[in-house]
C-alpha cells in the first residue's frame, strides 16, 4: 500500500491527484482556447504556434490522467508503459503535421509579412499564468511514475515558451517589425 497522502488516504485510494489533472487538463483547454482568439485578433502566428503546442499539451496530460486512474486499479507497471508509448508516438507524430503547417504558414509570411498586433503580448501573459497555474498543480500530486515527471517539466517548459512570446510581443511593440513573430513561430 501507498503512503499516507491526505487527511489520512493513500496514493492509490485518494481522487485528489485525478481532479488535479482534471483541472490541468482544463487549464489546457483554456489555453488553447485563450490563444487561439488572441492570434486571431492580434495576427500572431507565434502565438497560434503556443496554442497548437497547448492543443498538443492535452495527449500528455490525457496520459497522465489515465495512469492514475490505472495506478488506481493497481495495473501492471508493463501496461502503463505500453500506454505512455502509444500516447507519446500519437502525439509526436501530431505535433510533427503542426510543426509542418507552421513551416508552411511562415514561408508564406517571410514572402508576404502580415501585420502582427504587440498585443499579442498581453494574451501570452495570460497564458504564461496559466501555465504557471497547471505547474503549481502539477506539483501538488503525489505520483510517483515517468508520465507525471514528464508532464511536471513539459507544463515547466510551457511556462517559459510563453514568457518567450511576451517578450517577443514586447519587441513587435519597440520595432514593429512583423517578422519577429514568423521567426520565433519557427524557432519554437
Amino acid at each position: 500500500m501507498a503512503a499516507a497522502h491526505l487527511n489520512g488516504c493513500t496514493v492509490l485510494e485518494c481522487l485528489c491527484d485525478i481532479r488535479r489533472y482534471r483541472r490541468i487538463f482544463f487549464l489546457s483547454l483554456v489555453i488553447v482556447i485563450f490563444e487561439v482568439g488572441g492570434s486571431i485578433a492580434t495576427g500572431s502566428l507565434f502565438l497560434l504556434t503556443d496554442a497548437g503546442h497547448a492543443l498538443f499539451d492535452l495527449v500528455p496530460i490525457s496520459i497522465a490522467l489515465f495512469v492514475a486512474h490505472r495506478a488506481r486499479e493497481e495495473i501492471s507497471s508493463q501496461s502503463l508503459a505500453r500506454w505512455e508509448r502509444i500516447g507519446g508516438v500519437a502525439n509526436g507524430v501530431l505535433l510533427l503535421a503542426l510543426v509542418a503547417w507552421i513551416g508552411t504558414e511562415a514561408v508564406q509570411r517571410i514572402k508576404d509579412p502580415t501585420s502582427v498586433s504587440p498585443w499579442m503580448a498581453a494574451f501570452a501573459g495570460g497564458a504564461a499564468y496559466l501555465n504557471f497555474c497547471q505547474h503549481r498543480l502539477s506539483l501538488a500530486i503525489a505520483a510517483n511514475h515517468a508520465a507525471h515527471e514528464g508532464l511536471v517539466l513539459h507544463i515547466l517548459s510551457d511556462f517559459w515558451q510563453s514568457i518567450a512570446v511576451v517578450v517577443g510581443g514586447i519587441a513587435i511593440l519597440i520595432t514593429r517589425e512583423p517578422l519577429i513573430d514568423t521567426s520565433l513561430s519557427l524557432a519554437v
